[in-house]
């Protein structure tokens, strides 16, 4: 079996990871998932509020091309349960499908060449405000100046050439449901 990987980006709070998780609960035998945030550079005796976590230097690319590699060659592999941790602890193994979704995956030509299918979906700034304010994971990280003035900004430098290498570029206008039924409508149209 031949694993075909799925890339879902798009800036934060688009719905990635919502849409991912979707696809993988409804087909479990199918699906798998990896998170490219839990890939994000060791915090360890760093000042987590002066890192800009939206540019590409944050995240340990290798290390995900190398997962995915491995996936691609019939292999397990093992990825990081938590963010900011060299520990790669969570054992991921070959299906048809590995979905990645992650903010900055079509930044980077390595990656963009793995990826079967592209996704992205596009978001608004006032929409990213309002996402992140209900969200409110991390208070340092979700606090309403940082989302202003290092992620909106940060992000928007990357959104025009990660729009050009998607196959695929969904509305956030889109319901959940409709987007859902786009991609998933995509994948499968292969398989039939």
């Amino acid at each position: 079996m031949e694993t075909k990987f799925i890339g879902i980006c798009g800036r934060s709070c688009s719905g990635k990871s919502t849409l991912s998780k979707k696809l993988v609960s409804n087909y479990p035998d199918l699906f798998d998932y990896i998170p490219a945030d839990k890939f994000t550079i060791s915090c360890n005796n760093q000042n987590r509020s002066l890192i800009e976590w939206e540019r590409p230097e944050c995240l340990r690319i290798d290390k995900l091309i190398n997962c995915l590699i491995d996936l691609k060659t019939g292999k397990s592999t093992k990825i990081p349960s938590k963010r900011c941790t060299e520990i790669f602890d969570k054992e991921i193994f070959p299906k048809k499908f590995v979905i990645v979704d992650g903010f900055l995956l079509f930044a980077d030509q390595r990656l963009i060449d793995l990826f079967d299918y592209k996704f992205y979906i596009d978001i608004t700034d006032d929409q990213i405000l309002k996402r992140r304010q209900i969200r409110k994971e991390n208070d340092s990280l979700d606090d309403i100046n940082y989302i202003k003035e290092k992620i909106i900004p940060i992000s928007k430098e990357y959104e025009t050439i990660q729009k050009q290498n998607a196959d695929m570029i969904l509305s956030f206008e889109n319901s959940f449901e409709k987007s859902y039924d786009i991609i998933k409508n995509k994948i499968f149209e292969k398989l039939i």
